[in-house]
């Protein structure tokens, strides 16, 4: 429970010198944690001491604490707006607060609370709130709702009835966006120090239970159970979940699943709480039964024994209950990790439908840096693929972009590729292609199969593979990189020489005969005799066929006709021309004359401006990438794309 930090309020606002408040204001703009300051001429000070803010030593003024401060500090703040009469536009004195506020994230003692404090002696300072919040836009109510909990600790009194007011007026403006839970958060540290108004605030908000009232709802139920009355709360929750009303039920739920740490400890209590929450899983109220399972995966953290219900609810009809399961995973990956459920958990999860795999896949890239659970992690994957077959548009890498990050340089990868695309399963292919892709436009242009696998190949397989090797990689780095990999397995030149051999020779090599005579040099370099036989044999092949080539005559279609080169040039130029003319002509115009442009698509980077300061510049820097076309694809791309429409859909065993 938080303790009421002392107000210094009007009994010592006299008191205190004005440039003792300005010195105070002065520190806390410039180092908010300091408690002194060198003061010129202490002469100027009519008091040397005030023994609960300040005191005068030699040349520095020295504050008790930083409460002593920050009071100080709101004392300068409010004498600037004198007596506080009609006049005083309260806009004005929250954008004060605000300023102090600017300097205090983080702190645990508000000027700017302080300061409102000493307003509220003039005038209700919720109205006021109230009367700004009408009348400004929402990222104005988020400062003013954060000032107003700041205040709360140090106003002399706070009517519940202003509280539920306040609460109705920013909800439209701020429904949906966490930045309000803050505000909530404060309310319910300033209650637990108030349990009579805790409780006078949920019996106020229960007889008017609306969507504007279900945080103040949770919010007053918690700050009841952090004043050390928990049983009480929890109570009056367990007893709401069962009423009629959906908002009513649904916030008591919510309660419910936030104390679960009070409620869990009491085996009589956990039995009834436990119940209700089951049976609200059933409820025919989505939002029920969903604020029902959200609590149920809260209370699992420390009561394993609901793991159970998670996952009888996680099936492929109830994309829910699988989301909180994959929340609920993701939060908790430290107890998760080695829960005796994992690979069910793990099964459950490869029922998601694209576009919910956010927290599935984190938690899978958690398993694959770890290291100890590949096979799960590979067969999460695999499944997953097979269980949401997707068109070739559309891009299933970014599904689990974390994890196949993650792969990089982890044996797993080159596992992961190796049966895929060695697999009977067409959606698989599609899905090497997708990584593949994936790590070469992230630099992983490398890929090599998996040794223990292509071992245990026979010839059939080596046809296959290499078919589905031509027709799903789309890039020269690795496609050469994953053809020489094949040398690497056991009893190479008896069963892979020659298919590495026909891959270069009448597929790779052509298409990509610069890279692969550099890839064959290379090889070269540190070849065993057995290896520099077969490349020396391969090079000779294509030199030749390279050398055949030149001696074909250009086909003149490959040459753009002239004509057309020329009106491309013309168009440019004209184009060009009437640009310029547009710019010079809107110099002269009034809009131009009253308003500053800046040209952002030439600038070399970027800044923000915030409270009157300019950020650092954050350089921009180019970013391109250069792609081979296959050469086939250039001259004949028709045939060229039927041929690689017959590899991806070869079978095993074709001819």
């Amino acid at each position: 429970m938080n303790t009421i930090m002392p107000r210094f309020f009007s009994a010592l606002l006299e008191e205190i010198p004005a440039e003792v408040a300005r010195l105070a204001f002065d520190l806390h703009c410039q180092h908010p944690r300091n408690l002194s300051i060198e003061i010129l001429n202490p002469m100027t000070i009519s008091s040397s001491q005030v023994d609960e803010l300040f005191r005068i030593e030699n040349n520095e003024l020295i504050f008790i604490s930083v409460e002593a401060r920050n009071h100080c500090t709101a004392v300068h703040s409010y004498r600037m707006f004198g007596d506080f009469d009609s006049t005083v536009d309260y806009r004005k004195v929250f954008d004060e607060a605000q300023q102090l506020g600017d300097y205090e994230i983080g702190e645990t003692d508000y000027a700017s609370g302080r300061f409102l404090g000493l307003v509220s002696q003039k005038r209700n300072i919720l109205h006021a709130a109230i009367e700004i919040i009408n009348n400004s836009n929402a990222s104005s109510v988020f400062n003013v709702l954060r000032n107003i909990g700041n205040t709360l600790p140090f106003l002399a009194a706070v009517s519940m009835k202003d509280l539920v007011d306040l609460a109705a007026v920013q909800h439209s403006k701020t429904a949906g966006d966490m930045g309000a839970g803050m505000f909530f958060s404060q309310v319910s540290d300033y209650l637990s120090s108030h349990p009579l108004q805790a409780k006078a605030l949920y019996e106020l908000v229960r007889e008017n239970m609306v969507d504007a009232n279900t945080d103040l709802y949770v919010t007053a139920l918690i700050g009841l159970a952090m004043a050390e009355r928990a049983r009480e709360a929890i109570d009056l929750a367990l007893n709401d979940a069962d009423s009629d009303y959906i908002d009513l039920s649904a916030s008591a739920l919510w309660v419910l699943g936030r104390m679960s740490h009070h409620w869990g400890k009491e085996p009589d209590l956990k039995n009834s709480v436990q119940e209700t929450l089951k049976a609200m899983v059933h409820h025919p109220n989505s939002t029920i039964s969903f604020q029902a399972l959200n609590a149920l995966s809260i209370a699992a953290v420390s009561q394993p024994e609901l793991m159970a219900e998670l996952l009888a609810h996680a099936k492929p009809d109830n994309q829910i209950a699988l989301q909180k399961l994959g929340d609920f995973v993701f939060r908790n990956f430290a107890i998760i990790k080695d829960h005796p459920s994992l690979t069910d958990i793990l099964l459950a999860l490869t029922d998601l439908e694209i576009g919910h795999t956010h927290d599935f896949d984190y938690v899978l890239s958690q398993l694959i840096k770890n290291g100890i659970h590949d096979q799960q992690v590979y067969g999460c994957l695999t499944t997953w693929m097979l269980k949401h077959p997707i068109n070739e548009d559309e891009d299933l890498i970014f599904c689990f972009n974390h994890s196949f990050r993650e792969l990089v340089d982890k044996p797993l990868l080159s596992e992961l590729i190796t049966r895929w695309l060695i697999s009977d399963e067409k959606i698989l292919g599609f899905a090497f292609s997708n990584l593949i892709s994936h790590l070469w436009s992230h630099g992983v242009r490398q890929p090599v199969f998996s040794k223990e696998i292509i071992d245990t190949a026979e010839g059939e397989d080596f046809k296959y593979l290499a078919r589905r090797l031509l027709g799903w990689t789309f890039f020269e780095e690795p496609l050469l990189s994953l053809t020489f990999s094949l040398l690497e397995t056991k009893d190479a030149q008896q069963r892979t020489f020659s298919w590495v051999h026909t891959l270069l020779v009448t597929d790779v090599g052509r298409n990509y005969p610069l890279a692969t005579q550099e890839a064959i040099r290379e090889k070269l370099s540190s070849a065993t005799p057995e290896v520099e036989k077969l490349l020396q044999a391969t090079q000779a092949e294509l030199i030749a066929y390279a050398d055949t080539i030149k001696q074909l005559p250009i086909r003149n279609e490959l040459y753009p006709p002239i004509p057309m080169r020329i009106r491309h040039a013309m168009a440019l130029k004209r184009a060009k021309e009437q640009r310029e003319a547009g710019e010079k002509a809107n110099e002269q115009s009034i809009f131009q004359q009253i308003c500053t442009r800046i040209p952002l698509k030439a600038g070399s980077g970027s800044f923000s401006i915030y409270a009157g300061r300019i950020s650092e510049i954050n350089r921009l820097a180019s970013h391109s990438f250069f792609v081979t076309l296959p050469a086939q694809s250039v001259i004949d791309p028709l045939n060229d794309e039927i041929t690689r429409r017959g590899f991806r859909s070869a079978k095993r065993g074709d001819e």
